[in-house]
């Protein structure tokens, strides 16, 4: 870990020859790429994007940020709903109370104003694919995971993006203009959206969309454990990825004894 991210891994590119191993220009095993660099291997080579191996280190964090995600859904269906904005009563103060400092009060999460919530993922798993309810919108488009309430005609779109980590802003921008169209469409409905985009880079440092995102769905525990829980299994798959650079089979079970042991 330390190594990837001071880029002093044996890359073919840069350190093989900077250190004298090599006078070849050796490229990428899997792709034959010439210039074979860390961001290559971990998230660029178009010969593992192929095989699944970036999609298969995605999967794994997405399952655990979709548990957080249930955990959020599952508080809210078992609390009543709070209406939004508050009764007008609210900002007004009795006789011999005292002002708190703050008129109105701040909503809870974006959960916080229905108790029908309901989620959907997007995970190899039998019956966790991505189908948004057609009454809602008619789209080819698949986010991570969907939320939505029919009470309050709400639903939000939670895009999950494993980049290198000098790309997180950019991969942030990336899913915010690709999901725009979308986002607009169903606001034009009459319905209420949000797109929330979460990044944890290959290397382990997660973006802080992070916190903004389960802050919105009003998470209650810990968010720092839950972070380092997350950068944890996006190194390891990172890791898994980088020893197999030079083995063009791929079979991540092989090297944990079954794929699901990542977030043992």
């Amino acid at each position: 870990m330390v190594n990837s991210m001071h880029n002093l891994l044996p890359t073919p590119e840069y350190n093989l020859r900077l250190w004298g191993k090599t006078k070849a220009d050796l490229g990428c095993s899997l792709c034959s790429k010439s210039k074979c660099t860390l961001l290559h291997v971990l998230n660029h080579c178009p010969f593992a994007l192929r095989q699944g191996r970036f999609t298969w280190r995605h999967d794994a964090v997405l399952r655990l940020l979709h548990w957080a995600i249930m955990k959020c859904v599952d508080a809210a269906n078992n609390t009543s709903p709070r209406t939004w904005p508050p009764p007008i009563e609210e900002s007004f103060i009795l006789a011999g109370e005292t002002w708190s400092g703050r008129s109105t009060p701040a909503m809870e999460s974006l959960l916080s104003a229905a108790n029908d919530w309901k989620a959907i993922v997007d995970l190899p798993e039998k019956n966790w694919r991505v189908v948004l309810p057609v009454e809602i919108i008619a789209t080819l488009q698949k986010p991570d995971s969907v939320l939505w309430s029919w009470s309050s005609k709400t639903l939000i779109f939670i895009e999950l993006t494993v980049p290198f980590e000098e790309n997180i802003a950019n991969a942030a921008k990336y899913k915010i203009r690709r999901y725009n169209k979308l986002v607009c469409r169903v606001r034009a409905k009459g319905w209420h959206c949000h797109l929330l985009t979460v990044e944890v880079a290959s290397c382990g440092f997660v973006g802080a969309s992070y916190s903004r995102a389960l802050t919105k769905l009003g998470w209650r525990n810990s968010k720092a454990k839950l972070l380092g829980r997350l950068g944890d299994i996006a190194r390891r798959a990172s890791y898994v990825i980088w020893l197999n650079r030079l083995n063009k089979s791929w079979s991540p079970v092989s090297v944990f004894g079954e794929e699901e042991s990542i977030l043992g």
